[in-house]
């Protein structure tokens, strides 16, 4: 898991308070919004929408899934299960 908060440097400590006030416990990046949206088209195809917004990867790098809006955490976990390759 790896979140991405678009307040750029400007809202930096913003940024750095939400994540303590949530007690959020996965790695959180800060990125510019102009920035993270060509990102987002450059690697789904599709304009950015918003947030949040959820892509899912496979261990290779393979993007499985996207999607703008809430998800709730049991359909993604659903999807990583049903998507998961047997070695």
């Amino acid at each position: 898991m790896l979140g991405i908060t678009l307040d750029g440097e400007e809202r930096k400590q913003s940024a750095l308070d939400f994540v303590a006030r949530h007690e959020l416990e996965f790695e959180n990046l800060i990125g510019e919004p102009g920035v993270v949206a060509g990102y987002y088209q450059l690697i789904t195809g599709s304009r950015w929408v918003g947030t949040p917004s959820f892509l899912i990867f496979a261990p290779d790098g393979e993007l499985m899934a996207k999607q703008a809006g809430a998800v709730e955490v049991e359909i993604v976990e659903n999807f990583i299960t049903a998507n998961t390759r047997q070695q």
